[in-house]
């Protein structure tokens, strides 16, 4: 079988796994617009497929997102002592996504081993980002 092949599978494998733990009742329906996949493969030669969420960056009292006519933000903050408004180029080291879920598939033995798993009723979607793609 080849790498793509494979890759493809591993991912619908993870799909299936994660749908079989996680039935439609339990997901919130907004997770599947903020879900977004890492699929690597490790030292064993397995494929590791991560479901990511990225939090919301907390901005300072003085910042707010300016959204744009073609729906890309900019982050822009007031300076306190001119009322001046600048666009924040760098708003500082990015957040690191939550991993929801993580399993690691061997295609070869037909195997899945749920490495992570979270319980999803008690994620609050209003601090997690929506996809932007």
């Amino acid at each position: 079988m080849n790498i793509h092949n494979e890759h493809d599978e591993a991912v619908l494998t993870a799909c299936k796994k994660f749908d079989e733990i996680h039935s439609n009742n339990d997901e919130p329906k907004w997770l599947k617009y903020c879900m977004s996949l890492n699929i690597t493969k490790n030292e064993h030669k397995n494929w590791v497929v991560k479901f990511l969420i990225f939090p919301k960056p907390i901005l300072k009292d003085n910042q707010y997102w300016d959204w744009q006519d073609d729906g890309i933000p900019l982050l822009v903050e007031i300076d306190p002592q001119t009322n001046k408004k600048s666009i924040v180029i760098c708003g500082g080291e990015p957040i690191p996504p939550v991993v929801l879920f993580e399993v690691e598939i061997d295609i070869n033995k037909n195997s899945v081993t749920v490495l992570r798993d979270t319980n999803l009723n008690q994620l609050d979607g209003s601090r997690y980002e929506i996809n932007k793609r």
